[in-house]
C-alpha cells in the first residue's frame, strides 16, 4: 500500500508528543460503475516522531471499515503509514477507492500513534451512493488544499493536477484561492446547449439566496469531463460560505445541482468590516475606554466560536477603538437582552481575573480562569497542597457540561512552578480539552523511583499517603 507525505510546518524538537489527529473526507465519482474515493490524513504536528539516524519517522496504524445501513461491515483494511523527516513535519495522507453500489454508508476510520500508548482517535462519516437519475450527473466536489501541476503519476494526481484534500474544509487567512475540483458525466447522445453556473452564497445570511460569486462556463459533451475551478476569496469575510455548481441548460432549467460548504478565516476583512459597521442604537459601551474595551475583548476568548478567535485577536491588537467596540456590540446583540448579558459576564469576568490573576497576567487568560469562565463555576473543587512528592494541584468537577453533554467531568490543575497562582492544566475528562495519559507521571515526576507499570495502569505510580491524586480523581 503507498503513503503519501507532504511538508506542513518547520519541525519543532526531534520529537513531538500530542494528542494524534485525523481528518477523514470521502467522496462520490464514476467510472464504468459508481465509486468512493476516501482520504484519510493524519496530521503531522499530532503525531510522536523517533530519532533514528539523520532523521525522524512517525507510523501511523490505519483501520478502515465501511458499513451498511444495517451496520454489517462490508469493507474493512488495517492499513500502516508511515513518513520520515529531516526539516519538516510531514502529514501523512492515504487515498483510497471502493466500488459501492448505490446506497447509505457509515466510513470508520481508526487511527492509531504506533509510537505512544496514548494516540488514538476514531472518527465515523456518512456517505450516500447516488444514483445517477439523469442524462447530466455531477461527482461529490473536492475542495483542495494543495492544486499544482503533477511532475508524476500517484493517486493524488488525476489528469495533468496533484491534488490535496483541504483539512476540514477551512481556509485559514493565507488561502486566497479557492480550489476545486469535480467531474460531469453526460449522455452521449446529449442534444442542446448545456452550461455550469458556479456561485458562492453566504450559507448564514438572510440572503443565502443571493449568491455573492457567480460565473459560467459551457458544458462539453463528453461522457466523462475533469474540472478544476479556481475562485479568489480574499474578499470574503470569515464565515460558513457554500459552493455550488449547477447543470443548466440554455433556458436555465436546473439539471442537476450539487453543493459542498467551506469555512473562509479572514481576520483582516473582518477588522476592516468593524470599522465601518453601523451600530444598531447601542450606547452601553460608548464610555468604555480603550483598556476596558480590551478587556472585555479577551475576556471573551473562552466562549467565542473557534473561527472567530483569529479575528478576535486581530480587533484586539488593531488601533481602533471603533472596531473594539462594534465587536462586542455585534457579539452581545445576540442576547435578548445585550447590554445585561454583557454586564452580567463582565462581573463574572471581573471576579474570576481577580481570583486567577498571576504574576504572568491575567486571570482570564490562565488555564483555570480560561475553565471557569467557558464552562463555568464547578460543581467542586479539591485543593491539595501537603503531598511531599508532587506540588500543589488542583481537580474541578463538574456534575454535567452541556456544551459536550458529559457528566462527571474532570479537570486537574498543577503549580510546578510554586509561583503564586501558576496553575496549569494537565489533563482532563472533557472531549474538548487538554489529556495527557502520562499526568500522574508528570504530577509526581520528583519520585521517578514510584513508577508502576503493574496491574493495566502503564502510566501509574504506587499509591501512598503521598500519592492520592488518581484516588481524588477518580473517586471524588
Amino acid at each position: 500500500m503507498k503513503s503519501f507525505i507532504f511538508a506542513l510546518c518547520i519541525v519543532l524538537p526531534f520529537v513531538f508528543h500530542a494528542r494524534m489527529q485525523i481528518d477523514v473526507n470521502s467522496y462520490q465519482f464514476y467510472n464504468e460503475k459508481s465509486y468512493a474515493e476516501i482520504h484519510v490524513r493524519a496530521f503531522g504536528n499530532t503525531l510522536v516522531w523517533l530519532e533514528e539516524g539523520d532523521h525522524t519517522n512517525a507510523e501511523v496504524e490505519i483501520v478502515l471499515r465501511i458499513m451498511s445501513h444495517k451496520d454489517s461491515t462490508i469493507i474493512a483494511e488495517k492499513l500502516i503509514l508511515s513518513g520520515q523527516s529531516t526539516s519538516v513535519l510531514n502529514d501523512l495522507l492515504l487515498v483510497r477507492r471502493y466500488v459501492l453500489p448505490t446506497g447509505d454508508y457509515t466510513i470508520e476510520v481508526e487511527g492509531k500513534d504506533v509510537h505512544t500508548e496514548s494516540g488514538s482517535v476514531k472518527i465515523q462519516q456518512k456517505l450516500s451512493m447516488e444514483p445517477r437519475d439523469s442524462r447530466v450527473f455531477v461527482s461529490d466536489i473536492e475542495i483542495l488544499s494543495k492544486l499544482e501541476k503533477a511532475d508524476h503519476s500517484s493517486d493524488l494526481t488525476r489528469g495533468d493536477w496533484y491534488m490535496e484534500p483541504l483539512p476540514y474544509g477551512i481556509l485559514t487567512a493565507s488561502d486566497s484561492i479557492l480550489n476545486v475540483y469535480f467531474e460531469t458525466y453526460s449522455d452521449m447522445m446529449l442534444s442542446g446547449d448545456y452550461f455550469i453556473r458556479y456561485q458562492i452564497f453566504d450559507a448564514n445570511s438572510s440572503e443565502s439566496q443571493k449568491p455573492l460569486i457567480v460565473k459560467y462556463e459551457k458544458l462539453q459533451p463528453k461522457s466523462i469531463q475533469s474540472h478544476v475551478f479556481s475562485q479568489p476569496v480574499q474578499g470574503l469575510r470569515s464565515g460558513d460560505y457554500i459552493f455550488s455548481v449547477t447543470i443548466i441548460d440554455k433556458a436555465k432549467n436546473i439539471i442537476k445541482d450539487r453543493q459542498v460548504r467551506f469555512i473562509k478565516e479572514n481576520p483582516k476583512a473582518d477588522l476592516q468590516w468593524m470599522e465601518n459597521m453601523e451600530v444598531d442604537g447601542s450606547k452601553f459601551l460608548d464610555e468604555s475606554n480603550e483598556d476596558e474595551l480590551i478587556f472585555d475583548l479577551k475576556s471573551l476568548v473562552p466562549i467565542i466560536d473557534n473561527q472567530q478567535i483569529n479575528t478576535l485577536h486581530e480587533v484586539i491588537k488593531s488601533g481602533s477603538i471603533q472596531a473594539k467596540r462594534n465587536y462586542l456590540y455585534a457579539y452581545w446583540k445576540k442576547q435578548s437582552m445585550p447590554e445585561n448579558a454583557y454586564r452580567d459576564y463582565r462581573q463574572v469576568a471581573l471576579a474570576v481575573n481577580k481570583q486567577f490573576q498571576t504574576n504572568a497576567g491575567l486571570g482570564i487568560q490562565s488555564d483555570r480562569g480560561y475553565i471557569f469562565l467557558k464552562y463555568g463555576k464547578p460543581t467542586n473543587v479539591i485543593t491539595v497542597d501537603t503531598e511531599v512528592d508532587a506540588p500543589p494541584y488542583e481537580i474541578w468537577y463538574y456534575y454535567y457540561l452541556s456544551t459536550t453533554k458529559q457528566t462527571n467531568v474532570r479537570f486537574l490543575f498543577y503549580n510546578p512552578s510554586l509561583v503564586h497562582n501558576d496553575f496549569q492544566l494537565l489533563h482532563s475528562t472533557c472531549l474538548t480539552e487538554r489529556k495527557n495519559e502520562d499526568w500522574e507521571k508528570i504530577l509526581y515526576k520528583h519520585s521517578p523511583e514510584n513508577y508502576n507499570p503493574i496491574q493495566g495502569k502503564e502510566n501509574g505510580v504506587n499509591v501512598n499517603f503521598n500519592r492520592n491524586a488518581r484516588r481524588y480523581f477518580e473517586e471524588y
